[in-house]
Parts: structure tokens; C-alpha cells; sequence
């Protein structure tokens, strides 16, 4: 009889810790167990980023927030085609939902790092460990710095949440909204300041109707502007300061108008007119009327006749003794 030995079954084999090649940064626990040392990996990682992610977010929001509150603060900015209010809606839901993102970032990775604290505690071995020690510490030292941080995520978004909604709210109409300078050739009107070969300083806003307005600032020194006149717009001068004279063509002569302060004159289509203004006048003209084609006709004659008349001789001319103040009567 052939003996048989009966199949005996083969020994289990003995399980060992995995091995890590991540090295464990200080401080490290007691280790017991053959996952210990990958929990302690996991632990101290999440404690690195439980920091690094959420501060970085804070910050870089916090950073952005104040880049654009000098911005919205102005009532001519605005967010690509979006109004200024609009604009404001849109920045301040954007910072609310990114510190919302912070704060709940900070709650999930500390809510992950208890729970790894917790079984790396249970883990340890040795009862004055490293984690039996913190455990105790956990509410004073660990835990508070990333709470105060998501709590103030919160606020600050609940505050930004809330200056959205009321500019949400807000009635149209309670704020003027400011139109960029850049903006207004949309509706028609334009810019255009020089400084003349008169030495004048003129600056203009008009519109392509060809009305607007000119401040005129008279130069270092009392000068002619250019003789011409309008086929369509007519001219209103305004003095504000010093005084003006304003000579028109008619009937082949010269008939000069003297300008004080506070006084207005208003030139008639087709009637050739030239302005003298003396060092330190300011002038304000208001161009009304629609200007259907090319509207400003220039005279050589006429500046023939007022640019070579000096100051002095305008204001004999007009019944004035030169150097006498504008506000005295005319002799």
C-alpha cells in the first residue's frame, strides 16, 4: 500500500509593512502598525497644505480686492461693456464666492486632518506620543490660527456678498454715471484742445453737428484771432475775466463791439467778424446751429484790416483809453 501524506496547506505569509519611499517630515510619531507610516505621510502633508492652499487663496483675493477697489471706487469704471453698477454687482459676488472658496477649503482639509490625527492616535502605541500629546493641545494650538482664518474668509465674504446686493438694489437714477472721456465719441462728441500760433489756449468740446463749446485763454500778450465767418452755426461769446472786442465787416467798414465782464454778444450768419483779446482774458463760446456742410469761411481782407491795429489803437478805436480798468465807464 502506497503511503500517502496528506496535503498539509502552505504556511501564510507573513505580512509586512509597505514600503514608503516618501520620507516622513518631523515630528513623527511612535510607530505601530504596519499603516502607520503612510497615515503619517498623509497627515503631515495636510498639514503643510492646510496652510499653503487657503493662505495663498486669502491672499491672492484679499491682493485682487484692493487692486480693483481704487477702480470701482470710480463711477467712470467699468467691467468690459457692463455698466459702472453693473460692474460693481459682478466684482463683488466674484470676491464673495472666492473667500466662500477659501473658508470651506480650510474647513474640508481640517475636517481631513482631525480625522488623520485622530486615527494616527488611535494607532499610537506609546501614551506620551507625539499624538497624545497634540490631542491635548489640539483645541488651543492647532486648531484656532485655521478657524480664526476661515472665520474671517466668511465675514469678508458675507460683506463683500452684501455690498453686491445693494448695489443690486439701488434705484437707477440716484447716481450719475460718469461717462469716460474715451466714451463720449459714441454720442457724437469730441475733444479738442490746442494752444493757437496767437498763443491762446483753447479748449473745446463739439459735437459733429458742428455745435459745441471753446474756453478760450488769452496768451502772454493781447492778440487777433483769425478773420471769418458762418455759413450755417452761429458764435455767442461770454467774457468771464479782462475783455474782448469783437469787429464784424459791414457795409465795407470795420464796427468794432466792446466786451466787459459778465457781457454776451452773438454773431449773424454770413457777416465776417474777428476778436481781439487782450493778455489775461477768458472767454467762453458756445457754437449753436447745425453745420449741414463746411461751415467756417476765412477772410483774407478783413484780417488785412484788424490785424495790424495794436491794442491801443483798438481801444481808441472803441472809445476806450488803454490801461483803463474794464468796469470804469466809456469816456
Amino acid at each position: 500500500m502506497n503511503n500517502v501524506q496528506p496535503n498539509k496547506p502552505s504556511p501564510e505569509p507573513t505580512p509586512t509593512a509597505p514600503s514608503v519611499s516618501t520620507p516622513i517630515p518631523p515630528p513623527t510619531g511612535i510607530d505601530s502598525g504596519p499603516h502607520f507610516r503612510d497615515y503619517m505621510v498623509l497627515y503631515t502633508e495636510l498639514d503643510k497644505i492646510l496652510w499653503g492652499v487657503p493662505t495663498l487663496l486669502f491672499g491672492l483675493t484679499t491682493a485682487g480686492l484692493f487692486a480693483f477697489g481704487e477702480k470701482v471706487a470710480k463711477t467712470d469704471w467699468s467691467f468690459f461693456s457692463l455698466s459702472h453698477k453693473q460692474s460693481v454687482i459682478v466684482v463683488c459676488f466674484v470676491v464673495a464666492f472666492l473667500y466662500i472658496l477659501c473658508g470651506l477649503s480650510i474647513w474640508r482639509l481640517r475636517h481631513h486632518h482631525d480625522l488623520a490625527g485622530r486615527q494616527l492616535h488611535r494607532m499610537e502605541s506609546d501614551k506620551d506620543g507625539y499624538f497624545h500629546q497634540r490631542a491635548k493641545e489640539v483645541q488651543r494650538r492647532y486648531r484656532s490660527a485655521p478657524h480664526w482664518l476661515m472665520w474671517t474668509s466668511m465675514a469678508l465674504a458675507l460683506l463683500a456678498f452684501g455690498i453686491g446686493v445693494c448695489a443690486f438694489f439701488e434705484k437707477e437714477g440716484t447716481q450719475m454715471e460718469r461717462i469716460p472721456s474715451d466714451d463720449i465719441s459714441r454720442y457724437g462728441m469730441n475733444t479738442n484742445h490746442e494752444r493757437m500760433d496767437n498763443g491762446e489756449l483753447r479748449f473745446r468740446l463739439m459735437s459733429t453737428d458742428g455745435s459745441g463749446y471753446i474756453r478760450t485763454v488769452a496768451g502772454e500778450k493781447g492778440a487777433w484771432q483769425n478773420s471769418h465767418s458762418h455759413a450755417y452755426v452761429l458764435e455767442t461769446y461770454i467774457v468771464q475775466s479782462g475783455w474782448m472786442v469783437l469787429a464784424e465787416f459791414q457795409n465795407g467798414k470795420l464796427v468794432p463791439e466792446l466786451l466787459e465782464p459778465g457781457k454776451a454778444v452773438t454773431t449773424k450768419i454770413g457777416i465776417v467778424h474777428n476778436v481781439y483779446l487782450p493778455r489775461g482774458a477768458v472767454v467762453h463760446t458756445v457754437k449753436h446751429g447745425t453745420a449741414q456742410q463746411k461751415d467756417w469761411i476765412p477772410s483774407d481782407d478783413f484780417d488785412k484790416l484788424t490785424k495790424p491795429l495794436s491794442e491801443q489803437e483798438l481801444l481808441k478805436i472803441v472809445g476806450r483809453a488803454p490801461g483803463t480798468p474794464p468796469s470804469a465807464p466809456t469816456p
